[in-house]
């Protein structure tokens, strides 16, 4: 009885199943953090500068980031709106008292925007207790 033998393979072989998974990974992570990217604020604005500014905390997933040009326009995150309109859904958002502190508002103002512009939606917030209000600047 002849024993059966293996036929010898020249040479060396890869397996690229794992390589093939960490590039549908890498793909997938890519995907997910430019759309994160394009759904913040993107409109261009001159921040004001601070001399004392603390980097922000970690963004809260109630988070509502509010941006005033310097024609005067606000945006709730990149859709266009009245201020009346942003201070209705900060108001939708903190109906229970227990929401109202979970809430972050993030105001990028353009540094040209007087305060009597922004004054209203400051004491909107404070109204609904909302304290985590902060204001994108740019360090010095």
């Amino acid at each position: 009885m002849r024993i059966p033998t293996r036929g010898r393979k020249l040479g060396l072989s890869f397996d690229i199943t794992p390589l093939i998974d960490v590039v549908f990974q890498l793909i997938i992570f890519f995907l997910a953090a430019t759309y994160i990217v394009r759904s913040d604020a993107t409109e261009k604005v001159t921040l004001p500068k601070a001399t004392m500014a603390q980097d922000q905390p970690p963004a809260s997933p109630h988070r509502f980031v509010i941006t005033i040009t310097d024609e005067r326009f606000w945006l709730l995150g990149n859709q266009r709106t009245e201020r009346t309109a942003v201070e209705q859904q900060l108001l939708a958002a903190a109906q229970s008292p227990s929401k109202a502190a979970e809430i972050e508002v993030r105001l990028r103002a353009d540094a040209r925007v007087p305060y009597s512009e922004i004054e209203p939606l400051m004491l909107t917030c404070a109204k609904l207790g909302i304290h985590k209000l902060g204001f994108a600047v740019l360090h010095e």
